[in-house]
């Protein structure tokens, strides 16, 4: 993941500099209902870091953008809309992970899981923003060694994104393969 200094407008557009700069992901698979299947829709992922940071930038192709179901809602309301997840394991150790989503209104969710008695609460440093774009603030509560984007070390951390595609059946779309006969199922996950 590149390191990129440049400052960005948290707008929901992915037009400045930085963006062009960041890493570049798709989500290939579909994983629910379908078991990774190709997706049925093109979404690419941006990622990037800086001093205090990560940015992920999310465009999510549609074909009939009318069909979008998106509601202005409370935080963690919003499970049957269209939405956007970012997993973020800083142990990389599959156990847990710290959890972001939004839908296009930028409504936002946050979680700890699966063990949430280890590390209670939300981290509450999560800031999703505008539509589909979001930034994730160095003095988050993230129990990693260390918690620094400019430490001296490398951090390796897992990650999925995922995407919720609500339309004649809900599907999610991921960045990795995901067994359904080993891995429990979750709308939010």
């Amino acid at each position: 993941m590149p390191r990129i200094e440049e400052k960005i407008a948290v707008d929901g557009k992915l037009d400045e500099a930085a963006w062009q700069q960041a890493l570049v992901l798709e989500l290939p698979f579909e994983t629910e209902p379908g078991e990774n299947i190709p997706a049925p829709m093109k979404t690419t992922v941006r990622v990037f870091y800086n001093k205090d940071s990560i940015c992920f930038g999310l465009d999510c192709s549609d074909p009939d953008p009318a069909l979008i179901r998106s509601r202005y809602s409370e935080r963690d309301q919003f499970d049957a809309d269209d939405l956007v997840n970012i997993n973020l394991d800083t142990f990389n150790d599959e156990r847990r992970n710290y959890f972001f989503g939004c839908n296009p209104w930028g409504c936002s969710a946050t979680a700890s899981r699966p063990w949430a008695a280890t590390y209670p609460g939300t981290p509450s440093g999560i800031r999703p923003a505008a539509s589909t774009t979001g930034a994730i603030p160095s003095s988050s509560p993230f129990p990693s060694p260390p918690c620094s984007f400019s430490g001296p070390r490398p951090q390796v951390w897992g990650l999925d994104i995922s995407r919720w595609y609500p339309r004649d059946q809900r599907h999610r779309l991921g960045l990795v393969r995901i067994d359904a006969t080993t891995t429990p199922t979750r709308a939010s996950s």
